[in-house]
């Protein structure tokens, strides 16, 4: 009898000791509260890196699947350059590619948009950037944007352009 009386006693302090260890661990752990600026802010970093890193082949866009297909744009150029290149010649085709990339980021109901050179050339949004009471901007790089032709040879051009995602908020 003694020894069932100490197993019993033994398996409520194990018991003890385990609750009391995990109420101890819940209560103390500390959690790190995301504000709406540093979500907008990892919204922006991702959309640049997808637009700087991803090259044009990498895709699996439909759309950008036919350009290339199609031999209308460079194959292993990112797409950040390519709408750059697009924004050159046919600025239509910059903003549709544009918004191919941004689109599947679920970004409906958020306030972003892409400027190459302070021309805005794709923003999902809304609400007016100019009615903004905070805005945070990434920017980014590019270089060797479109050709020249120099004594009838086609020659990449020297420039860099400055590259900006927007994200505000109302």
């Amino acid at each position: 009898m003694k020894r069932a009386y100490f197993f019993v006693i033994d398996a409520l302090i194990a018991l003890l000791i385990i609750v009391s260890v995990i109420a101890f661990s819940t209560t103390t752990r500390t959690r790190k509260e995301v504000s709406y600026n540093e979500l907008f802010i990892f919204l922006a970093k991702d959309s640049l890196n997808v637009l700087t890193e991803l090259k044009t082949f990498e895709t699996n866009n439909s759309y950008i699947q036919g350009l290339v297909q199609s031999n209308n744009i460079t194959k292993n150029i990112s797409l950040i350059r390519q709408i750059s290149l697009f924004l050159e010649t046919n600025k239509s085709k910059a903003k549709r590619l544009c918004e191919e990339m941004l689109k599947p980021l679920n970004i409906t109901g958020k306030n972003i948009g892409l400027w190459i050179n302070d021309e805005l050339v794709c923003s999902f949004n809304k609400t007016s950037i100019d009615k903004a009471k905070t805005i945070i901007p990434l920017k980014s790089f590019v270089s060797g944007t479109g050709n020249e032709t120099i004594h009838n040879v086609n020659v990449p051009k020297l420039e860099t352009k400055i590259v900006e995602i927007r994200v505000w908020l109302e």
